[in-house]
């Protein structure tokens, strides 16, 4: 309970930087989006009679990234630049790491206020397979 108290605790921090950014670009995040949170679920039984404490999974955790992270060069850049977000990655490999964040918020400040979502429509149709070499427009249509 204690070790899903500090991550809860954590992503609540989050939320709040979340939406302080937003609301520089004249955004409102709805409170129901910022105030969510997972309840933490008590009634969690483990396969075996030994309990494992916040300490051994913490501990657990901090293997886990220090061994992903050796796998490859890219991981930690991963995780810490593009956050895990494969479509993020993709958008700054397109665009660039700086335009794909300026993108992001201009265009969900557009489709949030207007409804307008004809600046992404049209960066869709700009968008190649970087493998393919072809519209991603028409890789949808397939």
């Amino acid at each position: 309970r204690n070790y899903y108290q500090e991550l809860a605790d954590k992503n609540r921090q989050s939320k709040l930087l979340l939406q302080q950014q937003w609301e520089k670009l004249g955004v409102s995040l709805p409170e129901e989006v910022i105030s969510f949170q997972v309840p933490y679920c008590s009634a969690v039984e483990t396969e075996t009679p030994k309990r494992i404490t916040d300490e051994e999974l913490s501990a657990a955790w901090d293997k886990i990234e220090n061994l992903s992270g050796n796998l490859h060069f890219g991981d930690r850049e991963f995780r810490e630049t593009y956050f895990s977000d494969l479509s993020f990655f993709l958008t700054g490999l397109q665009f660039g790491l700086r335009e794909a964040v300026r993108l992001k918020f201009f265009i969900v400040r557009e489709l949030i206020r207007k409804g307008d979502r004809s600046r992404l429509d049209h960066l869709l149709d700009q968008v190649t397979d970087r493998f393919l070499e072809e519209p991603l427009e028409e890789l949808i249509r397939k």
